[in-house]
């Protein structure tokens, strides 16, 4: 891992250009992605050959800046990369033991211990929202209620975010407000409680593309919910997808209804 020394050079370095503030964690993961992909171009059209050592130079170079906005990223959340990373590997040491993983067995047994592991966590969940002395199910739903509810009033005076483009004017993205960030911390919270099946199953497949007070009031709370982390997925796939949503009320309305449920 990066030494402390060389964490705080780099934390230096953007204090000393006022750069922090424009450091929200989805800027910070964006230019993440956008370094590995410039790593990965030094790879195109290289064919069979893949080690391509006679480009190592810029790959150390984009590999840095990669590092560079992890420990930046680290930063923004108040985490410890460290700590992250060994917290990590313990739990894919647990997953995937040494004496499980012999070389002759490669990624087939790799494929094996995946699978086996999120039957496992399936199987757990199941068994939790299964148990009848368990405690309300919709309590975590209900417990970030005054979250999104809170957020549903900003939107009434605030935009949730606004077009930007980085400093060569050739990359266009949403430089989304610090409330939108925290709001997507909550659904991801929620998301972890209520999984992908549990949502993918409570989601409505005939709402119109702009739904109305009247088209939401019959849905139940999971379906509500799962129309909100709907948007927040359709963000990770295509940047502004939420702020489409916010500025067409969609957001605030499905929160208006949920809030009417719970």
């Amino acid at each position: 891992m990066l030494s402390p020394v060389t964490c705080a050079k780099i934390r230096a370095f953007r204090d000393a250009r006022g750069w922090a503030v424009y450091h929200h964690p989805k800027d910070l993961a964006i230019s993440i992605s956008l370094e590995a992909a410039e790593l990965l171009e030094l790879f195109q059209w290289s064919g069979p050959d893949a080690e391509c050592l006679e480009k190592r130079e810029r790959m150390l170079e984009e590999l840095a800046d990669i590092a560079t906005y992890a420990v930046l990223l680290a930063d923004r959340l108040g985490a410890s990369l460290d700590e992250a990373v060994l917290e990590k590997l313990e739990k894919t040491e647990a997953k995937y033991p040494a004496e499980s993983m012999a070389a002759e067995k490669g990624l087939d047994r790799y494929e094996v211990l995946k699978a086996k592991a999120r039957a496992e966590e399936a199987e757990a969940l199941a068994a939790k929202m299964s148990n009848e002395d368990a405690p309300d199910p919709l309590a975590p739903l209900k417990n970030a209620m005054p979250a999104l509810v809170e957020y549903a009033r900003f939107l009434k005076s605030h935009p949730a975010g606004a077009w930007t483009s980085a400093s060569n004017d050739r990359i266009y993205f949403v430089q989304y407000a610090p409330e939108t960030v925290r709001i997507w911390a909550v659904l991801d919270e929620l998301a972890k409680v209520f999984t992908k099946p549990v949502l993918d199953g409570a989601y409505p497949t005939t709402l119109p593309s702009y739904p109305d007070a009247a088209d939401l009031a019959p849905l139940e709370p999971l379906s509500l919910l799962s129309l909100l982390i709907g948007i927040l997925r359709e963000e990770r796939r295509r940047d502004g997808a939420f702020l489409s949503a916010a500025d067409a009320g969609i957001f605030s309305r499905i929160v208006a209804a949920l809030e009417a449920k719970c």
